[in-house]
């Protein structure tokens, strides 16, 4: 049956919407995948504690207390003989030192605390000649900044880089600890490894060593590879809807 002038003006204003509501359609599709991808790629910032004495929440631990945040290692030796490698797991404290010690940092946005290695065999402040090293890991990238102290002489590796000394590394006779010192360093990878290593050399008298670290690092998460693959999927068929919409253009 022949359609009249005005039943074909009807059906071509009928096709015309359906070719719309397609294009909105694969408009909005399209938005929402690209914006998973940039949900992915755009990930928020956080301020992470990296000083030493701290609990997980970032707060300072009672004097005394086990410290949380950072594992201690001790490596047997004197200047020039330490021998990394037979590493001894040890526990530390959060001390009050005194003397010429500089203090503590308990108020501010970023704290911290002196924290001194225990002797296992007397519980008291070891004085065991070698190297110390305080480990944490740090998830995300980003930077970090701050000041530290030592006794003896420090220094500061990022993922088994040394980004840092202190003046009387590596085997000097003095530790830096009258006086807080600054340290920033960059934190390229997803999972970063902070270690500080301090070096106990001998002594005559009452031996200790301790570390504080006062400072925070700025982070971002790094996207999971699912939900970058969920973006991308969803884009699929737009974009093949997009092909056939094209190739349909071109043979009109």
């Amino acid at each position: 049956m022949a359609l009249t002038l005005s039943q074909k003006s009807l059906s071509a204003k009928i096709k015309k919407r359906k070719k719309k509501m397609k294009a909105k359609a694969l408009i909005t599709g399209m938005a929402m995948g690209g914006a998973l991808l940039v949900s992915a790629s755009v990930a928020k910032a956080s301020i992470v504690q990296v000083g030493t004495g701290l609990n997980a929440s970032g707060d300072l631990i009672s004097s005394g207390a086990t410290e949380q945040s950072y594992n201690v290692t001790y490596y047997a030796g004197v200047a020039g003989v330490v021998t990394p490698g037979a590493g001894v797991s040890e526990s530390a404290i959060a001390a009050v030192e005194a003397g010429s010690y500089v203090g503590n940092v308990t108020m501010g946005p970023a704290l911290g605390q002196w924290i001194t290695p225990l002797d296992p065999s007397t519980g008291q402040p070891s004085q065991q000649v070698g190297l110390w090293t305080y480990t944490e890991t740090i998830v995300g990238k980003g930077s970090m900044s701050g000041s530290f102290a030592s006794d003896n002489g420090s220094e500061l590796l990022v993922n088994g880089n040394v980004v840092l000394q202190s003046p009387s590394w590596e085997y000097g006779p003095y530790g830096d600890y009258q006086s807080l010192l600054p340290f920033s360093a960059a934190l390229p990878n997803a999972v970063n490894t902070i270690e500080w290593e301090v070096y106990n050399p001998p002594w005559s008298t009452f031996n200790p060593t301790s570390l504080i670290v006062v400072g925070t690092a700025t982070v971002s998460a790094v996207p999971e590879p699912t939900t970058i693959i969920s973006g991308v999927l969803m884009l699929l068929p737009f974009g093949a809807s997009t092909l056939r919409i094209l190739r349909r253009n071109r043979a009109a």
